[in-house]
C-alpha cells in the first residue's frame, strides 16, 4: 500500500498485509517507510495559498510543504515524455485530467478535484473524510508514488534550500506500524522545526542533539570524500568542531586548526557539522562519500 499524511508532509509505503514474506522479506509486523519534507522551498509571496497547512496565508518567509501527492501508475506512464512528469508533480494523471477524491482517482466528475491521493482522514480540504487504498477497494501491488512541493520561483542566481527525511518505524507489537510511523513522524519535524525533543517510548528512537543559537554555515566541497573548508567570519574565534551523524553520535570532537577537517575516518552518509566559536555557534550539513 501507499498513501500520504498531508500535515507531516510525508508520504509512505507500507506491506498490504502483516507478513512481508519470501526469503528477502521482514517476516511478521513489516515496517512502515517514509519520505517527510522537513523544510520545503520559500513560497512565493504573497501568493494566497497556505503553503505550510498552518491555516495562515503568506506569512513571512513561509514556506511550501508538501503539496501533491499522486500514485504513479506504471502501466500507464509514458517514459521519455516530459509532460507525464509535470502532469504528476501537479496531481494530474497523463492525460491531464485531475486527480478527484475517493475511489481510484481518475475519471470521476462526481467527485471534487484534490491534491493528495490516499491521504486517510488527513487531507484539510476534506475534514472528517477518510480515503486509502484499502476503503476504495484496490489490492496491494508493486505501488509506485510521487510527492512534490511547489510551484515556486528560482531567480537567477538564488539558490533554494529543500531538507527531508527517510523516516522507517517498525513496531514489533503492531501488524502494521502505520500510526507508530505517523507519531513519530511528528516528533522528528517538531524537533526539526523548534528543537524540542518529544519523550520516546522506545529506547532505538534517537535524535541528533538539538542545536540552539545557531546559524549556518558553509562547507566545500560537499560533497567530499576526504577533507572539508569550513567558512567562517573572520572576526569569529573558533574553539571546537563537533561532527553528529544522523544517529546522534558524536564521531569527531577537536579543537580547530585552520579551515580544513579531515573527515577521512567517517563512513559514507549524512553528518552534521557545529562549530563553537565565542561570539557564535554555526552549524552545516555535509555528505561524506566513499571511494
Amino acid at each position: 500500500y501507499i498513501g500520504c499524511d498531508v500535515g507531516n508532509a510525508s508520504f509512505f509505503a507500507y506491506n498490504g498485509d502483516p507478513d512481508d514474506d519470501g526469503a528477502g522479506g521482514y517476516g511478521t509486523n513489516p515496517p512502515v517507510q517514509n519520505i517527510t519534507l522537513l523544510k520545503g522551498p520559500l513560497a512565493n509571496a504573497n501568493d494566497g495559498i497556505d503553503n505550510d497547512h498552518d491555516t495562515i496565508i503568506d506569512e513571512p518567509e513561509e514556506t511550501i510543504d508538501m503539496s501533491n501527492f499522486m500514485q504513479n501508475l506504471k502501466s500507464l506512464f509514458i517514459w521519455g515524455y516530459p509532460d507525464s512528469y509535470y502532469y504528476l508533480l501537479q496531481s494530474q494523471w497523463y492525460d491531464s485530467t485531475h486527480l478527484t477524491f475517493g475511489g481510484s482517482g481518475y475519471n470521476n466528475p462526481t467527485n471534487p478535484i484534490c491534491n493528495f491521493m490516499f491521504p486517510g482522514t488527513t487531507d484539510p480540504a476534506f475534514p472528517g473524510q477518510d480515503w486509502t487504498m484499502a476503503i476504495a477497494g484496490i489490492q496491494p501491488d508493486d505501488m509506485r508514488g510521487l510527492g512534490s512541493s511547489g510551484p515556486f520561483t528560482i531567480a537567477p542566481g538564488q539558490t533554494q534550500t529543500i531538507d527531508f527525511a527517510y523516516i522507517t518505524t517498525r513496531d514489533p507489537n503492531t501488524q502494521i506500524s502505520l500510526t507508530t510511523n505517523q507519531l513519530y513522524t511528528s516528533y522528528i519535524r517538531n524537533w526539526f522545526k523548534n528543537g524540542a525533543v518529544h519523550p520516546c517510548p522506545h529506547d532505538s528512537f534517537t535524535f541528533v542533539p538539538p542545536i540552539t543559537d545557531t546559524i549556518t554555515t558553509f562547507i566545500y566541497p560537499n560533497p567530499s570524500i576526504d577533507y572539508v573548508l569550513i567558512g567562517i567570519p573572520q572576526d569569529s574565534t573558533p574553539q571546537q568542531i563537533l561532527v553528529y551523524d544522523m544517529q546522534g553520535r558524536l564521531c569527531i570532537s577537536k579543537t580547530r586548526e585552520g579551515n580544513n577537517l579531515d573527515i577521512r575516518t567517517l563512513s559514507g552518509g549524512l553528518y552534521i557539522l557545529k562549530l563553537v566559536t565565542d561570539e557564535m555557534n554555526y552549524i552545516a550539513r555535509f555528505v561524506k562519500v566513499e571511494r
